[in-house]
């Protein structure tokens, strides 16, 4: 099955967040699997500073006026290809989205329009790759007028057999702009309508993902009945998907050459299930680094996270400004995000010795976190997926989750199933409940036997890649 799988991020070029892990992982994982398949992804100036090759194999036209498109082919990921769509809209940005002040672009619409574009140009049957695709994915709402664009050629030509699947990383993200803009997209007027990309009187590039694709995934089964079937989630998207009843949730997961305790050059000590003592390593250079006290007995905690309301944290600064923070309990925090909760985070460090916060995004922190805490607090509202507590259980660290999305999915709670239990539950996003998660993951701490029982639950935890890229083609199977 040849296999065209359209992203705005792919790790290790360009990562703002969990998509480009997925991006990379799962085409990997079904090249693994026999099937032939080509990433396409913008060329923007980062990334063709990182790629060793990166060979041209042609131009190509778009409506899109005064837009030189060029197409490179890199081979640095094989067996998957990775194929840059070169054009002077993607250069000169450190963020595609937004710029230094978190603005969006103002030309967001028109930049992703034409990667779109070109991404289903790919899709015609005779294309500048030489290669006729089955299957053509799209990611979000980046992506999303792929569907569109596939659905126009299909109407203008009967030999345009690709078919089109999407994937909701973050339905909360719909991909909104003014109606006025909409003859920039280069679709007929007839596309914005109620069964087009026409949301609430705007153009949403998600909706017009869900309108066209052929089979939409999103990235947990949870999550699925969620967005589904709650306004809360579904963003006022869940009557549509209802309509289409073509959702499959497939729950994400572990790049193991990326995530892995045993091979992770990033850690101080390398370790697995059978001498997981050797974790202990890592905590004593986490605590020496941060200059907390050197104890194995102290309950160290970790965050590795976007810092924004959606993950929670501005509940957790309620709880503090309420209660105090545990005073016995160590916290190491990792991220960016909304400029309000990160100020108080500093005021929270300042105030508290045993809270420690590092603004950045940083790859090799990460591992040094994911590695060294004993538990990782997810307390999102909601998470599609989530990766951090998959990462965290491959590595014997404890997850402490908000049961909603994927967290839900891939986390075995300890208040319902003691000796299964791979995390624990914040059963209400409350101050207090933040309270009594902490104060019952420090009593089960304390029992040495208990706790290590839940690490070695998750550590044997299967999330492989293989797993999930399994279920995708199952679907793909079904609807060619």
């Amino acid at each position: 099955m040849n296999i065209l799988f359209c992203t705005s991020e792919y790790f290790p070029l360009f990562k703002t967040g969990g998509l480009a892990d997925v991006a990379s992982a799962l085409p990997q994982a079904w090249a693994n699997a026999k099937q032939r398949v080509s990433v396409v992804l913008p060329a923007y100036t980062n990334v063709l500073e990182q790629v060793k090759t990166a060979k041209s194999i042609g131009t190509l036209t778009t409506p899109f006026a005064d837009q030189k498109v060029e197409i490179l082919l890199c081979e640095d990921f094989l067996p998957v290809s990775v194929v840059l769509v070169k054009c002077a809209v993607f250069e000169n940005r450190s963020n595609p989205y937004v710029d230094e002040k978190g603005n969006d672009w103002s030309d967001n619409l028109n930049r992703f329009a034409l990667f779109s574009f070109v991404c289903a140009s790919l899709t015609l049957p005779k294309n500048i790759l030489n290669i006729k695709f089955d299957i053509a994915v799209s990611n979000d709402w980046q992506t999303g007028l792929l569907q569109a664009y596939m659905h126009l050629f299909k109407n203008q030509s009967n030999k345009h057999k690709c078919i089109g699947v999407h994937i909701i990383h973050n339905i909360a993200f719909p991909g909104i702009f003014p109606a006025i803009h909409f003859l920039e997209l280069h679709l007929p007027k007839s596309y914005f309508h109620l069964e087009g990309l026409e949301y609430y009187g705007q153009i949403s590039l998600q909706k017009a993902a869900l309108q066209f694709a052929h089979a939409i995934f999103t990235v947990s089964p949870n999550y699925a009945k969620e967005i589904m079937h709650s306004h809360e989630f579904g963003m006022g998207f869940e009557g549509l998907l209802q309509h289409k009843n073509n959702l499959t949730g497939i729950l994400n997961g572990v790049d193991t050459t990326q995530w892995n305790p045993e091979t992770d050059a990033y850690i101080q000590q390398q370790y697995n299930h059978q001498n997981i003592e050797k974790k202990q390593v890592n905590k004593f250079a986490l605590q020496d680094k941060f200059k907390l006290t050197q104890s194995e007995n102290r309950l160290l905690i970790g965050v590795v996270s976007r810092l924004t309301s959606q993950k929670g944290f501005d509940i957790f600064i309620h709880y503090v400004t309420k209660f105090g923070l545990n005073k016995n309990i160590d916290f190491v925090v990792l991220g960016t995000g909304d400029k309000d909760i990160t100020a108080l985070f500093k005021i929270i460090a300042q105030n508290y010795a045993n809270f420690k916060f590092i603004e950045a995004y940083s790859e090799s922190l990460s591992h040094d976190i994911i590695a060294g805490v004993d538990a990782l607090l997810i307390p999102s509202k909601f998470e599609p997926c989530g990766l951090t507590q998959l990462y965290a259980m491959a590595y014997g660290t404890v997850p402490l989750v908000h049961p909603t999305g994927g967290l839900k999915d891939s986390v075995i709670p300890y208040s319902t199933d003691k000796i299964k239990a791979t995390g624990f539950y914040l059963n209400a996003l409350e101050p207090k409940d933040f309270a009594d998660l902490f104060e019952q993951t420090q009593q089960v701490f304390d029992k040495k036997k208990q706790w290590e029982k839940i690490m070695l639950n998750g550590m044997n935890q299967d999330f492989s890649w293989h797993k999930t890229q399994k279920a995708y083609l199952q679907v793909f199977k079904q609807i060619q």
